[in-house]
């Protein structure tokens, strides 16, 4: 009876800490989804050299506030997916996105990838994504001049997968060999001189290890204080015959391939309200504003809607019994219009509840444009099937 007991008051305890950080996850990343997305605007709107001198800066700092709450927040959950990829597109992907910042310190970003690696594999590629995101930030934060190496090479496989080995090196400051372990904990840096100089959280190699782990890999560090630094990490990928995930980021450079496509926009937040529908008139696509479940259900009733972008967390209705309302109308239209929950809660099981209410797709906030056009893209004039889980995404 005392273990029942400690068992059910360890449950309640494990779902009052999924309460609260589901929370301050939602009352940190809304607002915050206002500051990135209105930035993103601004940069779209073509501004003049002296308002781009302030904007840029604030899109930066936005960022690094984005960085620093996702550094917090995936302490405590880190999920994973097997989905196919190609491991090559998704390193060149990377250098792509931090080019503009490593040119900006003067400091070369060059890629020495292997082409014997198959074009597609199974795996985990958002979190492959955040592994190399935070190894490049790193070695862009600690080199002021030199080089950085993105690379990649086959470590060997079997008739189930490939193994591959992914490494970050750089010409910066290096790290003496007793702080090697040091900069994997929690909190840790080599030196305290360092989060002054450079600032930084202190999480994010402990994290990225973290993640490397639980996909079955193992990290590690070559280096040499004043000597720059080489990050080397190690994953198994499954084989597949499946067809890899393209680059989303693609389709937003069609500006017009969305024109005429009609949204029901479901947000209680004014600012959050304003922003997507700027950003969805900027794609020529006509938008229709609610700010609550009940609302929604009545605007919907028209059957004019090619796809729905839900909030979850709304007072009254929320997201979840809004869609599981609008599945249960007797009208075919209703069962397979499609739904994609936006939601500032990343924690626990969203994405399991999101697709157990109906819905089929998710995004969280604060959203990249390009993440939004491309999911309206994808999932615009799919048919929503609530019985098959395997149709979320």
């Amino acid at each position: 009876m005392e273990l029942t007991e400690a068992n059910k008051r360890a449950q309640e305890e494990a779902k009052e800490k999924e309460n609260v950080l589901s929370t301050m996850s939602h009352e940190i990343r809304t607002p915050l989804n206002s500051i990135v997305g209105f930035t993103n605007l601004l940069i779209q709107g073509k501004p003049r050299n002296d308002q781009e001198e302030l904007i840029t800066p604030l899109k930066y700092s936005a960022d690094s506030l984005l960085g620093l709450i996702n550094d917090i927040l995936d302490l405590t959950t880190i999920e994973s997916g097997n989905i196919p990829f190609n491991p090559n597109e998704k390193m060149r992907r990377a250098r792509e996105v931090f080019l503009q910042r490593a040119e900006e310190k003067n400091v070369g970003l060059q890629l020495n990838l292997d082409e014997e690696i198959p074009a597609v594999l199974l795996g985990d590629y958002n979190r492959l994504n955040q592994i190399l995101y935070n190894l490049l930030s790193n070695a862009i934060k600690f080199t002021n001049q030199g080089m950085i190496e993105l690379g990649s090479k086959i470590k060997g496989g079997n008739s189930s997968g490939t193994r591959v080995h992914f490494w970050v090196k750089d010409s910066g400051i290096g790290i003496s060999e007793k702080n090697h372990e040091r900069i994997f904990q929690n909190f840790s840096q080599a030196d305290s001189n360092t989060t002054r100089e450079f600032g930084g959280t202190r999480l994010g190699l402990a994290i990225t290890k973290k993640l490397v782990e639980l996909q079955g890999g193992n990290m590690w560090v070559e280096s040499e204080l004043g000597k720059g630094a080489k990050f080397s990490f190690e994953l198994f990928f499954g084989k597949t015959s499946r067809k890899a995930e393209s680059d989303e980021n693609k389709i937003s450079n069609q500006p017009t391939f969305l024109e005429g496509c009609k949204v029901l926009v479901v947000e209680d937040n004014p600012f959050n309200q304003k922003m997507v529908e700027k950003f969805l008139a900027n794609w020529k696509i006509d938008s229709v504003l609610v700010d609550s479940g009940e609302e929604a259900l009545e605007k919907i009733k028209d059957k004019s809607f090619d796809i729905v972008l839900m909030d979850l967390q709304m007072p009254g209705m929320d997201g979840y019994e809004t869609a599981q309302s609008i599945r249960s109308m007797k009208d075919p239209y209703f069962r397979t219009l499609p739904i994609v929950a936006m939601s500032a809660d990343a924690l626990g099981n969203v994405k399991e509840k999101v697709a157990n209410a109906g819905m089929n797709g998710y995004l969280s906030k604060p959203f990249n444009p390009d993440d939004l056009h491309s999911k309206i893209a994808s999932t615009r004039n799919k048919k929503a099937n609530p019985n098959n889980r395997n149709s979320f995404t």
